[in-house]
């Protein structure tokens, strides 16, 4: 037993054993093969620990983390009322400039005005009383303040202005010197004569009859007395003869008062028909006026289209090419911009085909503007509010609603400009690293079942 522990004693356990490879060389090669072929014992212990802890730790946070999807979209920020541009309709120079450089300005004011045959200031004369005509009831209410002055220049409006302005001297003629007028006047006077006799033969009338009604009486009398032969024959005949003539008298009386009165009516006709004829006259002229300013309205709209820029919003004024007057303006080019006051912001962009079915409404929006870099500026946030659902040119619509205005996430507030534009970053599906790791394994391997 004693001589098999000692050997066992100096034999060496295999787990204890480390392989050497030979080295070729003196003794201190022989040391350095025996350290690098000795393994630490720490290593071998924890080395797999730490290394899976550090994966679960990785793993993890892969949760935790999370990476959205996201999709480009080009973006336009622009005001909800755009900016108006003033076209020119004629080839002129400039003979006013009314207004300087980024100059506010209300609705209907005039801006500039293009040189013409015309004096700005009569056209506007004339086109204010056309205005007046043309909106009045009847002219005759306003024929006091029909003051046209003659001898104006109007240029290419000369024709119309002298068509109104003749037909308006025509129009006082015929209130001056109106002959219906005096004949109404004299059939009114006849017919109030007229009236005033048929009364007194009425008084006449009556008169005659209580007289005839006396004579009757005293001829009954008398017709007695002539049968009892108290009276003579003759003085019954003279009694019966001035009988008969106070009726004849009474029924006279009442023909004339009925020729009398048709002769009223005959006057009162007259009248009428008079009155009708005066009535016709009048409308008739004044229509003629009415007639000659709606023409000459609507022709000066069309003169003011040619040579006159006037503002159609409140707004400011924006000058380019052309600041001062005697500038030549050639046909379709652009003299002047108006920029209405802006209140908010509307957002439109566009995304391609791919990817473009992900898009949700209320998904959340990064806009990245090209004139302020988002690394200085920050980016302005938005939401999906709609996107179209047929495409054009390969690419879907879509409507962005800005949740904080014209500031950016960094706070800081974007100048006010009609119209920017930039790169938006939709944020589909907001998944952690984790899910899409095991997503893209568990994806790839549906396809193939």
């Amino acid at each position: 037993m004693n001589g098999q522990s000692v050997d066992n004693k100096h034999v060496p356990e295999m787990s204890d054993m480390a392989y050497v490879a030979p080295v070729m060389g003196d003794g201190n090669s022989e040391e350095v093969g025996d350290i690098m072929g000795k393994m630490p014992s720490w290593a071998s212990r924890w080395g797999i620990t730490v290394t899976s802890i550090l994966l679960l730790v990785v793993l993890t946070s892969t949760y935790f983390i999370h990476f959205p999807e996201t999709l480009d979209a080009k973006v336009i920020v622009s005001s909800s009322a755009p900016p108006i541009r003033m076209v020119s309709r004629a080839s002129a120079p400039i003979q006013k400039l009314l207004v300087g450089n980024n100059e506010l300005v209300k609705e209907g004011d005039i801006l500039c005005v293009l040189s013409n045959s015309s004096k700005y200031g009569d056209v506007e004369l004339v086109a204010k009383y056309a205005t007046l005509i043309d909106t009045s009831i009847t002219p005759f209410e306003i024929k006091d303040k029909l003051l046209i002055p003659s001898g104006l220049q109007l240029g290419e409006l000369q024709t119309q202005y002298t068509e109104l302005l003749q037909s308006i001297q025509q129009y006082k003629f015929f209130l001056s010197q109106n002959t219906y007028k005096a004949k109404v006047e004299y059939l009114v006077s006849q017919s109030k004569l007229q009236t005033r006799l048929i009364r007194e033969l009425e008084k006449k009338s009556h008169m005659l009859k209580e007289q005839l009604d006396l004579r009757h009486e005293h001829f009954e009398i008398d017709s007695g007395l002539a049968l009892e032969k108290v009276i003579s024959r003759l003085d019954y005949d003279e009694t019966r003869r001035k009988f008969i003539d106070e009726k004849i008298n009474t029924e006279g009386n009442d023909i004339n008062i009925l020729e009398n009165m048709l002769l009223e009516r005959e006057y009162k006709k007259n009248i009428s028909e008079t009155m009708l004829e005066l009535q016709g006259k009048d409308n008739e002229l004044q229509q003629k006026i009415r007639d000659a300013a709606k023409k000459f309205r609507g022709l000066y709209a069309v003169w003011q289209q040619n040579y006159i820029f006037k503002s159609p919003i409140a707004g400011r004024v924006v000058l380019f090419n052309y600041w001062k007057e005697n500038q030549f303006v050639q046909t379709g080019e652009n003299v002047l911009t108006v920029i209405p006051q802006m209140s908010k912001y509307i957002v439109k962009g566009s995304v391609g085909m791919i990817g473009a079915g992900k898009v949700k409404n209320g998904q959340k929006v990064l806009i990245k503007l090209y004139a302020y870099p988002y690394k200085e500026y920050g980016v302005l946030i938005g939401s999906v509010n709609s996107i179209s659902t047929v495409s054009m040119d390969s690419s879907f619509a879509l409507e962005i609603s800005l949740k904080r205005g014209l500031t950016t996430n960094l706070n800081k507030k974007i100048s006010e400009y009609h119209q920017l534009e930039g790169m938006g970053e939709i944020l589909l599906d907001d998944k952690s690293i984790f899910e899409r790791l095991f997503e893209n394994i568990f994806g790839s391997w549906r396809k193939y079942v």
